[in-house]
């Protein structure tokens, strides 16, 4: 069998299945001996049990083995814990196969006793990484089932190669070569007849043998476990002195063990005397490494003494065992596995108690979310519902992993439990605490937060809270400088993040940290802060990689807001590719609104940019589904107003005017102030739509408005836009003096900001502004801003994909041309850019001397094969 696993050693799997009893494990830590003494090779063995069935902790076997043989460094331990198995998993896989993929050796990963997974998740996680069919990655796998991985493709491709117990089962000539030398041809063939070829059988019957020479076998195993049992117990079990028997016995309910813990359980100090009194029997009690540190014992071996222990002792007995090991694992703070041994015990109170002194709700902060949901997979339902502590830990971990609502119908779950806890005067300062601090965290992820009221929430909040709690106290902070960026007061939210960063320091949180950087950030941002915002954005994609490993959620939000800073720089394909790479895993995790409309509005101007409409329409339908699934009302009625852009952009004038009308009878229109962000960018488009229409007195109404939102608030941007907008009106009426006012202003102030999308987002005109501007109106300009406008003309010259401007047109022949190549007829561009007739006629006569044509059609071929961009 050796020989046939060495010729197949290239496969990208191997399994080998069959029950119980047929050497699968010792066949294949033969192999894994072998592989490991070649230098070409990197082996880990991964010895599998029933805990090890839940996804995040198999991603977590299998991120530790990678750290092990020096794959991989601790930065993916502490990724595998801070993800979800179960979000994260296509990421957890990429990642992993690069890791393998940059490896120069051979990768073996052996998976024994793989029965005993049946985690859909981890199935699908193991076909992910074998379809990528690397050249260097090998999974070998010992099964008594056959493992639930879709193994059909690799087989058709020969790339998988497989032993089943007919492959295993000892043959006669076997039997004969183990037993030659003990009995007799006819007591071999009848032992073989009786064994059926079984081989712990055959060994077993060996093993006795051996011991007495002198016996004639009349009663031999049969392929039977009842048999099996009798045998371990009368030629095996029965054979040791009363100390061993007891040490076996308590044992068993490991799943594994290193000689402290086994004298932990067993209250004795000889553990590693006695082990070694059992090396006859390897092929029953198994080392788990080459120093022998960790030990297991053979399933049949382990079931037969569990079996025994209970039958002697009772289930009592049983959970005082797992009670001492779950006291051990405690002690050695391996916090996972001694819950898992109280949970196994039936002590749940003594499981919860474990968390509470952990943190907690805060073990997500400290542990990672994976670390918390194989915990939590330890208990079931009804826990949630009469354990305080476990029902606000759930809470949380719904909140970071994006289920808000599942959130909010948990924690109502507990407020009403720990209602009921205060009537029987048992509710503690603890949990009170934790039920106020999660629950303002609940209406945040929720977006439920009233005009009126919040503040004085919070300000109370930090009144109950001690001054040492400065935990408690940063998380009241962070939530105040998010209500304060929401509420458009961002330098007060700047003085709060700065409060709240020492704070989360002194609690020695850096999750904490990392969020409030965010708001920081953002607060910067929205001033048009652009540079500082990206010092702290890039620090918080810095600190979360550190923290949490690379690709997590908080990673994905400081990326992505990075986009957007990228894309006010005037980097546009930088700013995309950015935010290709972090906008996926918002979808999945916990984020909020001031993050989706930073994301959702980035998305949708990159698109129309890139004049792909399919893309407009999908980041639309996916914010609306997002919207609706975390009841996030704001996000809505921005992203109806990010619909009404890609209509304006694309001139879908029906879909505007419906979409228009929809949003001005919105309820929350008029009655909230938390808009404002909606409102800011309804009211830029639609200066840009009344400019298109040649409306000079609405666009001035839309660009008051405008500025009469920004400017209270200094977001400086918007006010930019409002300006140049503002001058764009004037400059096409020839009003060239408040023009050339307007534009200054701006463009100092944008300058300053080194903010320079803004001006390439704005209708063809604006060339010929900054051009005349330059010209005729350059005195009024300081160095740094005539540099710009340099700048943004040679930009303009060398993005614009018609030429226009060396055409020689005006403002007003630029508008005409997307109205032209529609088709429209002179009285419909009257209509639409509100001029007469006549007017529309003279202004086509000089377009077409000007591009040499001589008709309509002429034209709108000209400029369709010139590509043109509006």
């Amino acid at each position: 069998m050796l020989e046939k696993l060495n010729d197949n050693i290239t496969s990208p799997l191997i399994t080998i299945v069959s029950p119980a009893g047929f050497g699968k494990s010792t066949l294949m830590s033969l192999f894994f001996n072998q592989v490991q003494n070649s230098e070409q090779n990197k082996a880990v063995w991964i010895s599998l049990d029933s805990a090890d069935n839940e996804a995040n902790q198999f991603l977590s076997l299998i991120c530790q083995a990678l750290v092990t043989i020096g794959v991989a460094d601790d930065t993916l331990i502490t990724r595998a814990n801070n993800s979800s198995a179960n979000a994260d998993q296509r990421e957890l896989a990429e990642a992993i196969l690069r890791l393998i993929e940059n490896s120069p050796q051979q990768i073996y990963i052996f998976f024994d006793d793989f029965h005993f997974i049946s985690n859909k998740t981890i199935s699908s996680f193991l076909d992910r990484l074998l379809l990528c069919n690397l050249d260097n990655l090998h999974l070998v796998i010992s099964s008594r089932i056959q493992p639930n991985i879709d193994t059909n493709y690799l087989y058709s491709q020969g790339l998988h190669f497989y032993l089943d117990a007919e492959k295993l089962r000892f043959s006669l000539a076997e039997t004969n070569d183990l037993l030659e030398e003990l009995l007799s041809k006819e007591q071999i063939e009848l032992l073989y007849e009786q064994t059926d070829g079984w081989p712990v059988a055959i060994q077993l019957s060996r093993l006795w043998y051996i011991q007495n020479p002198n016996s004639t076998p009349t009663k031999t195993l049969s392929n039977n476990l009842d048999t099996l049992s009798n045998y371990l117990r009368e030629q095996v079990f029965q054979k040791f002195d009363e100390e061993t028997q007891n040490f076996l016995l308590k044992t068993s309910f490991l799943d594994s063990f290193s000689i402290e813990l086994a004298n932990f359980v067993c209250e004795i100090s000889n553990g590693s005397e006695i082990i070694s009194t059992l090396t006859p029997y390897e092929s029953l009690i198994f080392s788990l490494d080459s120093e022998g540190l960790s030990i297991r014992y053979h399933q049949l071996f382990s079931d037969f003494l569990q079996q025994t222990f209970t039958s002697m002792h009772g289930q009592i007995e049983v959970r005082k065992l797992r009670h001492r090991a779950a006291q051990w694992f405690a002690q050695e703070k391996y916090l996972s596995d001694s819950i898992c041994q109280y949970v196994r015990a039936n002590d749940k109170s003594s499981a919860i108690d474990l968390i509470k002194q952990g943190g907690g709700w805060e073990l997500i902060l400290t542990k990672g979310i994976g670390f918390v949901e194989s915990v939590l997979s330890h208990f079931n339902e009804a826990d949630f519902i009469n354990f305080e502590s476990l029902g606000l830990l759930r809470c949380y971990l719904f909140l970071k992993m994006g289920k808000v609502l599942a959130a909010k119908e948990q924690l109502l779950i507990t407020q009403q439990m720990n209602k009921e806890q205060c009537q029987k005067m048992q509710s503690s300062q603890k949990i009170n605490r934790d039920l106020l601090i999660v629950g303002l965290l609940v209406e945040v992820y929720l977006d439920n937060i009233p005009e009126n009221g919040i503040f004085k929430k919070l300000a109370d909040a930090l009144l109950t809270l001690d001054n040492y709690d400065h935990l408690g106290r940063g998380i009241i902070l962070a939530i105040e400088a998010l209500v304060l960026n929401q509420t458009s007061n961002f330098a007060n939210a700047e003085k709060k993040s700065i409060i709240c960063i020492r704070e989360m320091r002194l609690a020695n949180c850096w999750v904490g940290v990392n969020y409030i950087t965010l708001h920081y950030g953002q607060s910067l941002a929205y001033r048009g802060l652009l540079n500082q915002a990206h010092e702290l954005f890039t620090s918080a994609n810095e600190l979360a990689e550190k923290h949490l490993g690379l690709d997590n959620g908080l990673q994905s939000m400081a990326t992505c807001l990075t986009a957007e800073v990228e894309y006010q720089l005037g980097n546009v394909e930088l700013a995309h590719t950015m935010l290709k790479k972090g906008i996926s895993a918002l979808f999945q995790r916990d984020c909020w609104y001031d993050i989706y409309a930073v994301v959702f509005k980035l998305a949708v101007n990159l698109s129309i940019l890139h004049k792909d409409l399919p893309a407009n329409l999908s980041y639309i339908e996916q914010g609306k589904s997002i919207a609706s699934d975390r009841k996030l009302d704001r996000l809505q009625v921005l992203l109806d107003v990010l619909a009404l852009k890609v209509a304006y952009s694309f001139s879908q004038d029906h879909k505007f005017e419906k979409i228009h009308k929809r949003i001005l009878t919105n309820e929350m229109w008029a009655a909230s102030n938390l808009i404002w962000g909606a409102k800011e960018e309804y009211h830029y488009l639609m200066a840009l739509y009344f400019l298109r229409k040649n409306n000079s007195r609405k666009v001035q109404l839309h660009t008051c408005e405008l500025l009469s939102l920004c400017e209270n608030s200094d977001q400086k941007i918007y006010i930019i836009k409002a300006k140049l907008i503002s001058a764009l009106s004037f400059y096409s009426l020839g009003e060239y003096e408040p023009a050339f006012k307007l534009a200054t202003e701006a463009i100092q102030v944008a300058s300053k900001l080194h903010s320079k999308q803004l001006f390439y987002d704005l209708p063809d005109g604006i060339e010929s502004l900054l051009s005349k501007l330059k010209s005729q109106y350059a005195a009024p300009l300081d160095p740094k801003s005539a540099a710009l406008v340099g700048e943004l003309l040679n930009e303009i010259k060398t993005t614009t994909e018609t030429g226009l401007s060396q055409l020689g047109l005006s403002h007003r022949e630029q508008q005409l041309i997307p109205l032209l190549m529609k088709s429209k007829s002179n009285k419909e561009i009257s209509s639409e850019l509100g001029i007469s007739e006549n007017t529309v006629k003279f202004h086509l006569k000089n377009l077409f001397v000007k591009i040499n044509v001589k008709s309509r059609n002429e034209a709108t071929i000209f400029f369709l094969t010139s590509n043109f961009k509006g």
